[in-house]
């Protein structure tokens, strides 16, 4: 069972900011792995050792699951949203 997790607040005047702030937030929970989810596909990535903002950004507008949080992340240029991950 995953563990309950608030909800982040994620905020930042550029996306840049905010895909930053995001992975920061993931990496200080340990989140060791994430899904990232856009138009053209699909990919795994260790979240600790890859350049998360960067593949956020190449990405967007994306989706990224976290399962070891509980959560998934909408992303857009505008705005970064959370909600419970589906089981």
């Amino acid at each position: 069972m995953t563990p309950k997790v608030e909800s982040p607040r994620i905020e930042g005047a550029a996306p840049h900011a905010r895909a930053a702030a995001l992975a920061g937030w993931l990496a200080e929970r340990g989140v060791k792995r994430v899904r990232l989810e856009w138009s053209g596909g699909v990919r795994e990535l260790a979240a600790r050792t890859t350049d998360l903002p960067g593949e956020m950004l190449k990405a967007m507008p994306c989706r990224l699951a976290a399962p070891e949080v509980g959560l998934v992340f909408e992303i857009t240029d505008a705005a970064v949203s959370a909600k419970a991950l589906a089981p």
